[in-house]
């Protein structure tokens, strides 16, 4: 069962049991271990905040976790800029991207 997850920024993606799309073009981003999403290299990418929203937690970018050798390599420094009002304290938001 897939349910839409929205990073702090606003983008959506698709998560789908454990793993996360991006819906606009199918591509598998990463994969979650309990709340935090992960690369294939077991970088962390970022995790489920406490607004349910994704975001990356400041200074864990440089976290390793569980590998999944399934998907590309990526890491992700978070994105602050354009930011909501409300951003959980200690979190930039989720781009797998960078």
């Amino acid at each position: 069962m897939s349910e839409t997850v929205y990073a702090l920024g606003g983008k959506a993606y698709r998560r789908d049991g454990d793993d996360l799309y991006d819906p606009a073009t199918g591509r598998h981003v990463g994969r979650f271990h309990g709340p935090e999403v992960y690369d294939p290299n077991g970088t962390y990418l970022g995790e489920l905040t406490p607004t349910g929203r994704l975001g990356t937690r400041t200074g864990s970018q440089t976290k390793l976790g569980p590998a999944s050798p399934t998907l590309a390599n990526r890491s992700a420094t978070g994105n602050a800029a354009a930011m909501p009002a409300g951003v959980p304290a200690g979190f930039e938001d989720f781009d797998p991207e960078i």
